[in-house]
């Protein structure tokens, strides 16, 4: 049996303007190559996310609460993608009903942004100034450092490594009580960050769902991800 992870879908709107939900093709294809069994997590709510912007969204009422749960149920693990759009009730609802329940989860960019929300007071998601060195559509960016010691240098095992990035915001600080980081890139933003203990939590600023193809350190993120889901499986 393989895990299942469950990929939060992301909204968009097609040529007839019609709202649709979708899963990264990329995403998809990482997570059935590396061993997992991808489905799509779809919101409880009948509002249009495309047109609405967040705080316009309402609270989740205890009904649309419960479906979500039961959606999150069925999966081994949780993985949160970047996106163009993203809405803070529905990301954050199913992050933290993972915690909760123990099931590992993987934030790339915009996920890894809405992980740092968690547990967090003020605003810490901030545009990076200036020219924007960080959003390119290479194969590779920038180089990233890992910080010793963290459980991301060990498992990639490495001290530093290449990656792509496209991003326009960035996180300006942890919450220490929850989180560690573990990657900064050459300018000093934070790259990515792990939980400190249980349950399993890795967020990563860049995008290894689109290297796995051609780049070693981007599969060991991944794999160790479904690995966590795996391990899951059997609690």
């Amino acid at each position: 049996m393989k895990p299942i992870i469950g990929i939060v879908g992301r909204v968009n709107i097609d040529e007839d303007q019609d709202q649709l939900f979708s899963c990264f093709e990329k995403i998809r294809l990482a997570i059935r190559r590396l061993g997992g069994v991808p489905i799509c997590l779809l919101p409880t709510q009948d509002v249009d996310y495309y047109k609405m912007r967040n705080k316009e969204i309402p609270e989740l009422t205890k009904t649309e609460e419960e479906d979500l749960i039961q959606a999150l149920e069925l999966c081994d693990g949780l993985l949160i993608p970047g996106g163009y759009r993203w809405f803070s009730n529905f990301d954050l609802f199913l992050a933290r009903q993972a915690i909760k329940r123990k099931i590992p989860i993987l934030g790339i960019c915009a996920g890894m942004q809405i992980l740092a929300i968690l547990n967090t007071e003020g605003q810490i998601i901030e545009k990076i100034p200036g020219d924007d060195l960080h959003f390119s559509r290479e194969k590779y960016v920038h180089n990233v450092k890992l910080k010793p010691n963290t459980y991301l240098s060990k498992i990639l095992d490495t001290e530093q490594i290449k990656v792509n990035s496209r991003h326009r915001y960035y996180v300006t600080s942890v919450n220490e009580d929850f989180y560690q980081i573990n990657a900064y890139s050459d300018d000093g933003y934070i790259e990515g960050f792990e939980s400190k203990g249980e349950p399993y939590v890795m967020a990563v600023q860049w995008h290894p769902e689109s290297m796995v193809q051609y780049d070693i350190y981007a599969r060991k993120i991944i794999e160790d991800f479904i690995s966590h889901a795996k391990k899951n499986m059997s609690n």
